[in-house]
């Protein structure tokens, strides 16, 4: 007969280092209680197949993680989109160490470790590839985001390296203009640029710059960086920017008016 398994001690239970499950000293083994407990607990298992509907992964996944620390939305979109298409997502983490975007988008330490920056490439991707009919029956922007990514990922044509120049192009017109003050509020009366890093800004800039980047491109560069900084300050004075901008207006709301706009509005 095999001598019994020895549990170890924990950081929070000490006292379970060296006891077996049963032994014949006090003091040395579980208590009669305990044991009794252990023989009634039930073992949950979730069993995925490889051929489970991928939808079904990512539930299951999201159930899991619900018992402690939630994950972010991006953390959850990221596990899906990896069982997914694994080579994908490692092209969003390519696009999310780019040096300009880095540079323009100046995101907390803390919302980095949340993915914040990742959930940022998705969202240009997504703005920039979708229809004004998508944006407009846009039920919430995180399920908008999952949806859209998962589409893409999941489109056997999607050019990777076409839209990869695009994020990067864009962002190295928006670091060759403003880096760090691309997304900041402008305050005309101040006349510099304030506070933290803006979401409707970011939407707003990156996907009005991107719609026009050739037309930009064609500029000489001196001209060019005076001209795109010269329209992102004065877009923060603009109605259509102003209206959806200020707090309490959802992404929902927001989305669908400032971003047509922005195409318009950004064309050299």
């Amino acid at each position: 007969m095999l001598p019994a398994s020895e549990l170890h001690g924990t950081r929070y239970l000490p006292s379970l280092d060296g006891l077996t499950f049963e032994g014949v000293d006090e003091g040395t083994s579980l208590t009669p209680g305990q044991r009794v407990s252990f023989k009634r607990s039930k073992l949950d298992f979730k069993i995925l197949l490889p051929e489970s509907d991928e939808k079904a992964k990512y539930e299951l996944f999201d159930r899991l993680n619900s018992g402690g620390e939630a994950p972010s939305a991006q953390e959850v979109r990221n596990c899906q989109l990896i069982m997914m298409n694994r080579d994908f997502f490692l092209w969003l983490e390519e696009l999310r160490k780019d040096q300009n975007f880095t540079a323009c988008a100046l995101i907390s330490s803390r919302a980095a470790d949340e993915q914040y920056d990742l959930e940022l490439v998705c969202r240009f991707l997504s703005l920039i590839s979708s229809t004004l009919q998508e944006l407009k029956e846009m039920e919430s922007v995180d399920l908008f985001l999952t949806e859209k990514m998962l589409s893409l990922a999941s489109e056997a044509s999607f050019d990777k390296a076409s839209w990869g120049k695009v994020f990067r192009d864009t962002f190295s017109l928006l670091a060759e203009s403003l880096e760090s003050e691309s997304f900041r509020r402008y305050d005309a009366s101040k006349e510099k640029f304030l506070g933290g890093f803006s979401v409707s800004a970011f939407e707003a800039i990156t996907i009005g710059v991107a719609t026009n980047l050739q037309a930009w491109q064609r500029l000489d560069e001196s001209p060019r960086s005076t001209s795109v900084r010269d329209r992102v300050e004065s877009m923060w004075s603009e109605e259509f920017f102003r209206s959806q901008a200020r707090g309490g207006v959802r992404g929902t709301t927001r989305i669908p008016v400032t971003i047509p706009a922005a195409k318009d509005f950004f064309r050299p």
